[in-house]
């Protein structure tokens, strides 16, 4: 067992400075290597009477009881983690109805969180969604915020306005893989988002309890955060443990910008299987049969489209998502809602908008949603989502935390891909602020094998960078790396030319998924894939100097079913990999890595070379350590007592519980750590384990 310092500095003593965290009190940069807890938390502990039974759920031990926490989180602290994003959900917290709270759920996480302590590690909290909801083909807001728009989600499948994860009809007709996040482009996805962000100027009619359907859902989310934060608060976790809050998850813009609902966009760059453009969605969603609809798979070069010059049919037979009159009174009924006068039952949303004719099913207003409020176009269309509604919503979201605990950093995540906005011109308040984007390299993730042949500078295209894409190719593993070193290194420029240079990153999602090549690894043991790829975006963070917490921890991950949520297998840990000599985690050897934990002076160049085991670290400014050494986590996996070999600029050094503290002197100082190798790469295909 790890033993390792628990002492955390506390929270009111953590500023932002000059691009990180720093604890105050010893004047240490804190560096921040962290993941994801945990993949359970998306889904209820305790189910309903059946999947559409929403109120009836529990989220109390998700993700696992408090009697096994312990266990859990000595895993993660021997491994050198310091944070835990915390990963929870609006329907965890609201799913009995508008207004009513899981009590339970939320002492439960109270306990958790304090437990989490013992272990050393802070942890910041993640209103997390995926795809809107459980419903939607995905996690996150609470089942009855679809009743309010109006739907029936039952409907979704029929009408493809979602495709639900093992669904019938889906497990016939299309291959699962990272399925799920063409939800978004879908037609429930599509409308959800546009009111949940939009809804004020683009359906102006929706109007629930006085309140227009935009008001309405932001109000009870955030009033929803409020209450938990509140209660994180009076259990004086503000003041330990709880470094502060994140924005939503992946937030999407629906349709707003879009200005050809006819077409499918060129910025949509997820297209799995049946890929509707928008006016199609809005036809299948009313029931409509629809001909001409693209197929696509996802290839080596990107989505391919497979359905041949006339497209494929998609007939829901009548079948529609929007409830009848009676049905819709029903539910009004139930949860105590007043619609507007305006807002007709059974009818689409966007056709009583005037976007399309419900009677002859032709689009009437194909750039609908890329004009704003007044009736101009959006100056720029792809941004219009970012620099408007998302900033709007992160503006009411951060005053309210804000106004619960000055304590708190917050973390500005911004949609996925996109650049975040720039709040220095406009003014915005920075402080205790850091920027959390999400990457993903796209070929692993969504082939799930890892190239050493060849891959795409993927953050170069979507910044528009190359004239063609031919040109963002990378040839060989060598410039793999480079290239994932390089675009996490441009992700974070940009966080700093837009927030400012003070304010720190980190990226909050990051991963690999582990059932690769046709998930070969898990009855030869060869598990050389996932080390290759995770050591390439672990030393890709290290070199763009990253704070980050991993894509996934989940503690009942198997084989067989992976991380239990749409097919996804990312968890660093699995049940079915453990072993009388082997502690579950897998791809340890990428895993298990030094790396700096506080810092007295500034870290400008760290880096694990996992073929010769040996740990670099540069620091410049540094400041005279004598009470507040510069402290590594150095893991005994690579780095045993009387095999490591340490070179100094300057001071004495020890090692104690897998840390690695050394007082140095003033100025520019270097460090170099050697240890054992536990694996060597080649130039053949799999890794040579020692």
């Amino acid at each position: 067992m790890v033993e390792m310092t628990s002492c955390l500095a506390s929270i009111p003593s953590l500023v932002v400075d000059n691009g990180f965290v720093k604890d105050s009190t010893s004047g240490r940069n804190l560096v921040f290597r962290g993941i994801n807890v945990a993949g359970e938390s998306k889904m209820p502990n305790t189910m309903g009477e059946d999947f559409w039974d929403g109120e009836n759920v529990s989220f109390v031990s998700s993700p696992f009881s408090l009697d096994e926490a312990g266990v859990h989180f000595q895993r993660l602290k021997n491994l050198g983690f310091n944070v835990v994003r915390f990963v929870f959900t609006w329907e965890a917290l609201e799913h009995g109805g508008p207004g009513v709270y899981d009590e339970d759920y939320v002492a439960y996480v109270v306990e958790l969180l304090w437990k989490l302590k013992d272990y050393g590690m802070y942890a910041f909290m993640d209103p997390h969604q995926d795809n809107w909801s459980r419903h939607c083909g995905g996690s996150g807001a609470p089942l009855w915020t679809l009743y309010a728009l109006g739907l029936d989600p039952r409907q979704f499948d029929k009408t493809q306005a979602a495709i639900l994860y093992k669904s019938e009809a889906a497990e016939k007709n299309y291959n699962m893989d990272m399925l799920w996040s063409s939800n978004y482009h879908r037609f429930a996805c599509q409308l959800v988002f546009t009111l949940f962000f939009g809804g004020r100027d683009f359906a102006p009619k929706c109007i629930l309890n006085g309140q227009n359907i935009r008001d309405y859902l932001q109000s009870h989310y955030l009033k929803a955060i409020e209450y938990f934060a509140n209660r994180l608060k009076d259990a004086g976790l503000d003041q330990e443990v709880v470094l502060g809050w994140e924005s939503l998850n992946e937030p999407s813009g629906g349709l707003i910008g879009q200005s050809n609902l006819r077409a499918i966009p060129d910025d949509q760059h997820v297209r799995l299987a049946t890929t509707p453009t928008a006016h199609q969605s809005m036809l299948l969603a009313s029931g409509n049969k629809v001909d001409g609809i693209e197929e696509y798979v996802f290839t080596n070069m990107g989505p391919k489209k497979t359905s041949g010059e006339h497209g494929v049919t998609i007939d829901p037979q009548g079948a529609s998502v929007w409830l009848s009159e009676t049905d819709r009174n029903d539910w009004d009924v139930h949860y105590g809602w007043k619609r507007g006068v305006d807002w007709k039952a059974g009818l689409c949303i966007w056709a009583q908008h005037g976007v399309w004719n419900p009677e002859t099913g032709h689009i009437q207003q194909s750039d609908y949603f890329s004009y704003d409020a007044s009736g101009k176009p959006f100056p720029n269309a792809r941004s219009a989502f970012v620099d408007n509604y998302f900033l709007d919503h992160w503006i009411e979201y951060s005053s309210l935390i804000r106004n619960i605990s000055q304590n708190w950093i917050l973390f500005f995540q911004p949609p996925v891909n996109c650049p975040p906005p720039n709040l220095l011109s406009r003014k915005l308040s920075t402080e205790r602020l850091v920027y959390s984007p999400h990457y993903y390299d796209g070929m692993t993730l969504m082939l799930k094998r890892w190239s050493r042949v060849y891959n795409v500078d993927a953050v170069g295209v979507l910044r528009k960078k190359y004239i063609s894409p031919v040109f963002a190719l990378r040839v060989g593993e060598k410039w793999i790396r480079s290239s994932m070193s390089s675009q996490l290194t441009y992700l974070k420029s940009e966080g700093a030319k837009n927030l400012g240079a003070n304010v720190p990153c980190l990226l909050s999602e990051i991963g690999i998924p582990y059932d690769m090549d046709n998930k070969s690894a898990y009855t030869t043991k060869n598990y050389t894939s996932q080390i290759r790829a995770m050591d390439a975006i672990s030393n890709a963070l290290e070199s763009a100097g990253l704070n980050h917490t991993l894509w996934l921890y989940t503690g009942n991950n198997t084989h067989a079913d992976g991380d239990r949520w749409n097919g996804e297998d990312l968890s660093i840990f699995s049940q079915d990999d453990v072993t009388e000599t082997s502690n579950g985690i897998r791809a340890i050897e990428a895993v298990n890595r030094p790396s700096p934990r506080h810092v007295s002076g500034t870290p400008t160049n760290y880096g694990f070379n996992i073929s010769k085991a040996t740990f670099n670290l540069t620091i410049e400014q540094a400041v005279e350590s004598q009470n507040a050494p510069t402290e590594i986590y150095l893991p005994e996996y690579y780095f045993p007592e009387n095999q490591t070999a340490v070179s100094t600029s300057s001071g004495h050094w020890e090692i104690k519980d897998n840390i690695f503290s050394w007082w140095h002197s003033t100025g520019t100082q270097t460090l170099q750590i050697k240890g054992v190798p536990k694996i060597s790469f080649d130039k053949s295909a799999d890794c040579n384990i020692q």
